[in-house]
């Protein structure tokens, strides 16, 4: 789909430039580049086939990146389980930094903590954005969604916590995407989330498209190397 596909490069553009760009639209009245897409459509219109058709060049980049962070963190362990007179015969390992990109499931404390460490911005993809919705207020109720209206506005935000370090985000940047059926959709579009303006910060894609019957069509092996170099080298 193409509706799908173009709103999926929207996102990915956002996660590129971050906040490494904003627009000042009048003095004092600045814009970054925070996105939220929803992509509307009933199941079998290959919502998720036309993300990955756009996002695979990035999504292999934050896979890369958390399997390094992974095997980083295996090494800084067991330099930290060695006594100290090994430690001082050891060359030294740091801690490692996250630099996790893009993330599906995460709580409010591991999104702000990832964010501290990659200031640049952090994306969400959620396969079914009702799953993104209904984590807002799974702990806490209201608390998630007010984050997440304040980050949008790209506000600084500030988690405090009794029992671990606080986290605070001076510029959030985390766009979203995520598809949603008809149905479920009817389900959010409620007075409340109006009334906060939850729905006016969502930016929704609804094609007018039927499920087609099998075909062999598809986007030239080509075009997709040329699109692997040229947004990798843009990120």
């Amino acid at each position: 789909s193409i509706d799908y596909m173009g709103s999926s490069l929207l996102w990915i553009l956002a996660l590129c430039i971050g906040n490494a760009c904003k627009v000042e639209v009048k003095t004092g009245w600045i814009e970054s580049v925070n996105i939220w897409i929803g992509l509307i459509g009933k199941a079998g219109l290959g919502k998720t086939p036309s993300i990955n058709a756009v996002t695979f060049p990035i999504e292999k980049k934050n896979a890369f990146e958390i399997k390094q962070y992974q095997k980083e963190y295996r090494k800084w362990k067991e330099y930290e389980s060695l006594p100290s007179k090994e430690k001082k015969d050891h060359e030294e390992i740091k801690e490692p930094v996250r630099k996790q990109f893009i993330v599906n499931d995460v709580t409010i404390e591991a999104l702000a903590d990832l964010h501290e460490e990659n200031p640049v911005g952090v994306a969400v993809f959620k396969d079914e954005l009702n799953g993104w919705l209904k984590d807002m207020n799974k702990y806490k109720p209201g608390s998630d969604l007010e984050f997440w209206l304040s980050c949008w506005s790209n506000k600084a935000a500030n988690l405090t916590r009794k029992t671990a370090k606080s986290s605070f985000i001076d510029s959030p940047l985390m766009p979203v995407l995520g598809g949603i059926q008809p149905g479920i959709f009817n389900q959010i579009n409620t007075h409340e989330n109006k009334d906060n303006g939850f729905l006016d910060r969502l930016l929704v894609s609804f094609p007018e498209k039927e499920i087609e019957m099998y075909n062999r069509n598809s986007i030239a092996k080509e075009v997709l190397e040329w699109w692997d170099g040229y947004l990798n080298e843009f990120f």
